[in-house]
């Protein structure tokens, strides 16, 4: 009986230890972005310096879901901590060069605290891995509200963190 017993604790040890090996050697699920941001009004219009937080999560190595906070120099930077926030899925359309420059789309929505509109936001983007944990991206988003405010555009670049 001890005999019996020892044996499937060390095969259940066998088995954890085989497993978290397995889950640290896969792909970064988290991602952690910091990123500076222009807001043009109109499409062409006057632009908007700001800076946010991206926060993702890998569904699988071509989709992720997101959230995103952007604050806006808007009175000196003196308005709300955030002044827009946004939800949206990215997906990855292309990988070049050993998976290190990859192209993808992103859709979702978006949400002015300020105006309290909200809006739809599709984009496109590219992503340049510097490491497994750490990449620089650009995209460009057109956001469109359903109250009737004029559409505007986003132009972000950010630093990635992936954990």
């Amino acid at each position: 009986m001890k005999i019996t017993r020892t044996i499937l604790l060390i095969l259940a040890a066998v088995a954890i230890i085989g497993v978290f090996r397995k889950a640290s050697a896969a792909e970064p699920r988290f991602s952690v972005s910091p990123y500076a941001a222009l807001k043009t009004a109109n499409i062409d219009g006057q632009s908007t310096f700001g800076s946010g937080l991206d926060a993702g999560f890998s569904v699988n190595p071509f989709v992720s879901i997101h959230a995103a906070a952007t604050a806006f120099d808007t009175d000196g930077w003196r308005s709300s901590v955030v002044d827009e926030g946004e939800l949206f899925a990215k997906a990855t359309l292309a990988k070049f060069a050993d998976e290190a420059l990859s192209i993808y789309v992103k859709a979702g929505t978006v949400y002015e605290f300020n105006e309290r509109e909200w809006g739809i936001a599709p984009g496109a983007g590219v992503e340049l891995r510097l490491s497994k944990n750490v990449s620089l991206a650009g995209d460009y988003t057109v956001r469109a509200y359903w109250n009737g405010k004029e559409k505007d555009s986003l132009v972000r670049a950010l630093v990635s963190f992936k954990f």
